[in-house]
């Protein structure tokens, strides 16, 4: 909010008190906010002096000298007590509060963060029951004792697998704690956010505790908006008096080792706030679609408030600590049912290694049944055992020893040599594998497409998981891949159906496959996406909506929308065309610029510098491109004197041609 002459206010408790100047302090608190990403949105004008001056008196400025504090969304600002970060807060600057060992993965839960948020928010509107609020609210979230109650739940989830909001929401302990009022499925950006925050105070709840759990794939944090008054008016405010906090289990920058509170004095602040923290940059210029920057890009966020039967007068106390008992075993039995599900996968992984073995050792069988046995394979029929042989007398031990050698290397020289003439029989059935180098028949041979790369099927199934697992598409071949020399080899999908996938896997190459021909459309109309085939799009120059309920059309080159039916030119020669044509205008023949006729006679003079040329307006013919009057004269009485009337009044075209005679 910019304001004609603005002030920036005195960092002091007393200040509160005028409306206006709380809102010019609560307004430039996205001073503390450094987006890594995308700059953040143009300040007001009291935003930057406000901030200017904090710059200068050091209250929550970064050190100019200090290369790692530039990195940070907020400064931590350690030498602050807890005091003085909420008194600063309510003075319109962004503190943070974090105690080291609290964060999820201090509990052995790296995949709780959803557990913790939904916690903390639990706590928050359990304590405004004991009739906690405000400042006082604000200091308990604050505290080290809530920072461990809020995550300390994250130890009795080790699964790796996030739990759903939904799921989340299932359970006892949040079930009779809160309700889900509202729900946002937005882009991250800081419009988004804002619009948020702010269905987070409604005519119903202006003076009550609101909250809402945000979930950007795979993090999920939670932000709270605590009313600094509790009175309840008949007539509520329009103004938000209240400070935003900002609850995370993740282990940040900002707070490294442990979970952080950002207290936020402003809406502004807190979505621009959860921007900076939300938004990821994925490089999407790769031909195929990336889902991981689509994935990445949205967030939905689920607007909470205290169940409608929970008044303070009965509240169950007694029922809370078995609540909480029976909480932990269902998430027990969620995790055991997670370690199920990976059993039976990891089983049906080995059945199909069992079934891939013993298919491999069949076609091995088989191509050795069917091959020619050379002689040194036949058994031959027993014969009696040849005689020692026997050496001439009269030798040395070294004579006898030396002959006994030459033999051994004789039969070993024959063996060598029977063995090298069947090689070639041998090679013809067998192939050594691109990636592991062991030797294979062909029966357990991998085909590429586009090159004659082989591989074994067990080296080429964990290949193409891996790629699977990390969504790349096509697939290429490793050796042409590594190579770069411009070959294209590729896994084909004749390899991917019998390679041995799992369904899931399966599922997530005939998706890949299917994003590969598809793009997406973003409407600016309806603020809407949808995908449609990469080939149609790239043929066409203009574009309608593809959703049913949408007419809106564009231009593919400008984006500019194109109304109705009418032909579109970027440049806008086809509109000008049209508008010539309505209204009865003609070009110059030489510089083609259109000139508009009021009245007198049909004889025109181009007026543009270096044209000069003199046209009938009648029938739009060149008469003559000259500067000489003579000749200008010659040719316009040339022209008039037969083909067309110089004025529309007979009499006056009469004389014109008795004067050219």
């Amino acid at each position: 909010m910019s304001t004609s002459n603005p002030k920036p206010a005195e960092a002091k408790s007393s200040s509160r008190t005028s409306d206006k100047s709380r809102h010019e302090r609560r307004s430039s608190s996205s001073k503390t906010i450094v987006d890594r990403n995308a700059p953040p949105p143009t300040s007001s004008r009291s935003s930057r002096e406000h901030s200017s001056k904090h710059a200068k008196s050091g209250s929550s400025s970064k050190s100019s000298s200090s290369l790692n504090k530039a990195k940070l969304l907020v400064d931590p600002a350690p030498n602050l007590s807890l005091e003085e970060k909420i008194q600063r807060t309510l003075n319109g600057e962004t503190h943070i509060v974090s105690y080291p060992g609290t964060s999820q993965y201090s509990q052995g839960a790296p995949s709780a963060c959803g557990l913790a948020a939904l916690n903390a928010i639990r706590i928050a509107l359990d304590n405004t029951l004991q009739g906690v609020t405000g400042v006082d609210l604000l200091k308990l979230l604050s505290s080290l004792d809530t920072h461990v109650d809020a995550t300390a739940i994250c130890a009795h989830w080790s699964s790796r697998g996030h739990l759903e909001p939904d799921s989340l929401f299932n359970l006892p302990l949040f079930q009779q704690a809160m309700k889900v009022y509202d729900r946002h499925d937005k882009l991250v950006g800081f419009e988004s956010f804002l619009s948020m925050i702010n269905s987070l105070q409604t005519a119903d709840n202006i003076n009550d505790v609101t909250a809402a759990l945000i979930t950007r794939p795979p993090e999920i944090v939670a932000i709270l908006r605590i009313p600094l008054s509790a009175a309840k008016s008949p007539t509520p405010s329009k103004r938000d008096d209240a400070v935003y906090a900002i609850f995370d289990s993740h282990s940040r920058p900002e707070h490294p080792s442990g979970a952080g509170l950002t207290l936020l004095p402003s809406i502004a602040a807190a979505a621009q706030h959860l921007t900076a923290l939300l938004r990821v940059n994925i490089n999407t210029r790769s031909p195929g679609l990336s889902w991981e920057a689509q994935l990445m890009s949205q967030f939905s966020a689920h607007l909470v408030r205290r169940a409608e039967w929970r008044e303070p007068g009965e509240e169950r106390r007694t029922r809370l600590a078995a609540m909480y008992e029976a909480n932990v075993g269902l998430l027990h039995g969620m995790e055991a049912r997670e370690e199920v599900t990976r059993l039976r996968n990891e089983m049906t992984e080995w059945q199909d290694k069992v079934k891939k073995l013993e298919r491999e050792l069949h076609h091995a069988h088989s191509a050795l049944d069917s091959k020619p046995k050379s002689p040194a394979q036949t058994k031959p029929e027993p014969e009696p055992e040849p005689e020692p042989k026997k050496y001439p007398e009269g030798l040395s031990e070294d004579a006898l020893l030396a002959l006994k050698m030459q033999e051994e290397f004789d039969a070993e020289d024959q063996l060598l040599t029977e063995l090298a003439a069947e090689e070639p029989e041998q090679n013809k059935n067998v192939f050594d594998c691109g990636v592991c180098f062991e030797s294979f028949h062909m029966g357990a041979l991998a085909p590429m497409e586009g090159c004659d790369h082989k591989y074994c099927r067990e080296c080429m199934r964990d290949y193409i998981k891996s790629k699977l697992g990390s969504r790349t598409f096509p697939i290429l071949c490793p050796t042409c891949h590594a190579a770069k020399d411009g070959s294209q080899g590729n896994v084909g999908q004749g390899l991917v159906e019998i390679i041995g996938l799992d369904e899931q896997e399966y599922a997530t190459y005939v998706e890949l496959s299917l994003a590969s021909l598809s793009t997406m459309v973003h409407c600016r109309k309806c603020q809407r996406a949808a995908f449609v085939m990469r080939a149609d799009l790239e043929s066409e120059t203009e574009i309608t909506c593809p959703l049913p309920d949408c007419d809106y059309k564009w231009c593919q080159n400008c984006n500019k929308p194109i109304e109705g039916e009418e032909k579109h030119s970027c440049d806008g020669t086809t509109e000008l065309r049209d508008l010539m044509a309505s209204e009865g205008w003609k070009e110059c023949p030489g510089c083609k610029a259109p000139i508009s006729r009021n009245e007198g006679c049909y004889h025109m003079t181009c007026t543009n510098p270096g044209c000069n040329s003199h046209f009938c307006y009648r029938c739009g013919a060149l008469i003559t491109q000259s500067l000489e009057p003579t000749v200008i004269q010659s040719a316009v009485n040339e022209h008039f004197r037969g083909q067309c009337d110089m004025f529309d009044i007979p009499v006056l075209s009469f004389l014109q041609r008795l004067r050219g005679n």
